[in-house]
């Protein structure tokens, strides 16, 4: 398997050093525009939004959901499904 955060890093290295030396002037993706990739690729992913919110420091989960949400489309539909699994489940065939 890659491992694609030592590539990541070493293609910010690179671009901060061509900006850096001149060669470019204005980067085409700014530090701020990675760590919303980053929390947005979490959330479509369906990482817990806690650990969202701990990577990027977030002080509330607040915050954090108000921001990411949005990439989960189906949250209320998966929950309703959920529901509905426990509740029509043969007793004693679910674990809480």
């Amino acid at each position: 398997m890659a491992d694609y955060g030592l590539d990541i890093a070493r293609r910010l290295s690179q671009l901060l050093d061509y900006i850096s030396h001149g060669v470019i002037h204005e980067p085409a993706i700014r530090l701020y525009d990675l760590r919303h990739s980053h929390a947005t690729l979490l959330m479509a992913a369906g990482e817990h939004p806690k650990v969202v919110q701990e990577r990027l420091g977030h002080s509330t989960i607040t915050l954090t959901l108000d921001t990411y949400t949005h990439v989960v489309p189906g949250m209320q539909e998966l929950a309703s499904s959920r529901l509905e699994t426990l509740l029509t489940a043969p007793a004693g065939t679910v674990r809480a």
